[in-house]
């Protein structure tokens, strides 16, 4: 159960019974089947954003949100899913009782979408999804146990493994590098501590293109400059759920790393609760090369000294760039100064951009977003942004950019004379506001 304190009452929320919610101006309204909805009403955006903080935190790695071509996010309970499909720009939610049809800007985001809410389905469903399966399991204490597929490193496992497979790492620390292999699956028991022995990055495709999920609540830690928690060189898609992944060290190489090979290509789904860029130039997320989609659901996205997103293909090839629900925080952006949380350098490639559900805190001496040369598109549902100290600019466009405003955005910054706004919704210029974490 759920409190919160409205101006219209005080309710306590099952989120087990809700089906889906979604905000409205400032009131959050909970659907728990077709004909019955509870509404919440809060005073300002303020505690309405608070609120939802608090659901997102509690509900995450069941939760899946779309947004629709109105002014509507769906913050999807998955559980409740019996199943879900696409066809042109229509989402179909099967829910266990009834159906609802929502609607998205167009069928190719359609898809987007969709492809994003299957990751999550398979792995709230992960049971069912299991069966027939085999495993090989992972443990420190292990002897390895060919016969029994039983090892004491995660590598040796996946090695061992065929497509197909599940590789399960049990509760403990290691200390090693993930090669991943096509087909092969990991499951990391919650708790488990997942270090690299020396210069190198944690998980990385660097034995060929793969399709495989990695699954989860793992911890994975990166202390060497130059590296990252996961890198994708080739025409990869990963699904990577995990707890936290904290890169440290003085580069520039974020902690979730997204490289495609010219002329390859490489997807990137990423499901967990923190991304911590500690190191002095700490960065969350960075692309180069081709990267075809990027889909981040995260909780915290925090960047102690540069920037939140960094993507620069200059390959050519168009990318889908997608931050679902996320609370980011930058403190210096030293090393990026004239960049901005959020750099979108589409040089080589044009850029379709989608956020929503995004707090946004900025104690550095940056732009929060940065748009460089031209998008395909900028698409905003509910974005609220927080500039501290000598924050330029809430939205500064290098070259001339339009802003699709699709629900009710807040800044304390203004934006640039390169910026138009367009959409159904607005762009709030208030510099009293404030993010409740």
């Amino acid at each position: 159960m759920i409190k919160l304190n409205g101006t219209n009452g005080v309710f306590e929320i099952d989120m087990d019974s809700v089906y889906y919610w979604i905000q409205s101006g400032n009131s959050l309204i909970f659907f728990t089947n077709l004909n019955a909805a509870s509404t919440v009403d809060f005073s300002n955006a303020n505690e309405m954003i608070s609120a939802a903080s608090k659901i997102w935190n509690e509900t995450h790695f069941k939760n899946a949100t779309i947004p629709s071509n109105s002014s509507s996010v769906f913050n999807i309970n998955v559980s409740k899913l019996k199943s879900h499909s696409v066809s042109t720009t229509t989402i179909t939610l099967n829910f266990f009782e009834y159906s609802v049809g929502l609607v998205c800007v167009n069928a190719t985001e359609a898809t987007l979408h969709n492809n994003y809410l299957a990751n999550i389905f398979y792995s709230v469903n992960i049971e069912k999804n299991w069966i027939g399966k085999t495993f090989f399991r992972v443990n420190p204490n292990y002897t390895n146990d060919i016969t029994n597929r039983l090892y004491n490193t995660i590598q040796a496992a996946i090695t061992a493994a065929s497509s197909g497979n599940v590789v399960i790492v049990e509760k403990g620390d290691y200390e090693e590098f993930i090669i991943l292999k096509n087909g092969v699956d990991l499951f990391f028991e919650e708790e488990t501590k997942h270090y690299v022995p020396s210069t190198g990055n944690s998980i990385s495709d660097s034995g060929g293109a793969v399709t495989c999920k990695i699954l989860g609540k793992g911890k994975f830690y990166n202390l060497y400059s130059g590296n990252a928690g996961l890198k994708i060189n080739n025409a990869s898609t990963v699904y990577f759920e995990f707890d936290t992944i904290e890169k440290y060290g003085d580069d520039t190489v974020g902690a979730a790393y997204g490289f495609g090979i010219y002329g390859s290509n490489g997807t990137i789904y990423l499901k967990g609760n923190t991304i911590n860029g500690i190191g002095s130039t700490g960065r969350c997320t960075d692309y180069d090369g081709t990267v075809v989609t990027a889909d981040i659901d995260v909780l915290n996205l925090i960047s102690k000294n540069d920037v939140i997103a960094f993507p620069a293909n200059d390959a050519g090839s168009d990318t889908n760039f997608i931050y679902r629900n996320a609370y980011c925080e930058t403190f210096n952006n030293n090393s990026s100064g004239g960049y901005g949380m959020f750099y979108f350098d589409s040089s080589g490639a044009a850029y379709t951009i989608i956020l929503m559900n995004l707090r946004i805190k900025n104690f550095g001496s940056c732009d929060i977003f940065y748009f460089y040369n031209t998008h395909t598109a900028i698409r905003l549902w509910n974005v609220f942004n927080e500039g501290i100290e000598s924050t330029l600019y809430s939205m500064f466009g290098f070259d001339p950019e339009t802003v699709t405003f699709y629900t009710n955005c807040y800044s304390t910054k203004g934006v640039n004379a390169n910026i138009t706004s367009a959409g159904i919704g607005s762009h709030s210029i208030d510099s009293t506001f404030r993010i409740l974490r």
